[in-house]
């Protein structure tokens, strides 16, 4: 049962890994050239997710959608592989299977906890400046120069 489990995730995570390797064996772009000066000469800027190039743009949103669906993979991947690991440890009634179960139950959630970190990390912070209270700049040094 635990072998069928493992044939069952190298053929769930195989055509993943597959994809990415392919994905990032893409030639290089003089455009992906001048993106990354850009980003290493404004490394706090915002230009990246907020762009006015249609192009890349539409290169963001399909990063960002293929990032959605490669979650969603392995959330539905682990969920899976935990019903049918649960559904064969009640049914096996072994301590093995019931430790495998144990195993992906926890990678689930894991992965779970993972991605609500993520996604809080994501949003954009509220920033509430407050100047510190304090007598002007103008007003502290004709103070300091009365008392020299």
């Amino acid at each position: 049962m635990l072998v069928a489990l493992c044939l069952i995730w190298i053929a769930v995570l195989t055509p993943a890994v597959l994809r990415a390797r392919a994905a990032h064996r893409q030639q290089p772009d003089f455009n992906d050239f001048y993106s990354s000066l850009s980003q290493l000469a404004h490394p706090n800027s915002s230009s990246r997710s907020n762009t006015s190039d249609p192009r890349e743009r539409q290169r963001l949103q399909g990063i960002r959608r293929r990032t959605a669906e490669r979650r969603r993979r392995v959330f539905n991947a682990l969920g899976g592989a935990a019903l049918f690991s649960f559904v064969a440890a009640a049914l096996g009634n072994s301590a093995m299977l019931w430790a495998a179960f144990a195993i992906i139950a926890l990678a689930l959630v894991t992965y779970v906890a993972m991605l609500v970190l993520i996604a809080q990390n994501s949003r954009p912070r509220n920033l509430n400046v407050s100047y510190l209270s304090g007598p002007p700049v103008a007003q502290f040094a004709t103070q300091r120069a009365v008392n020299s």
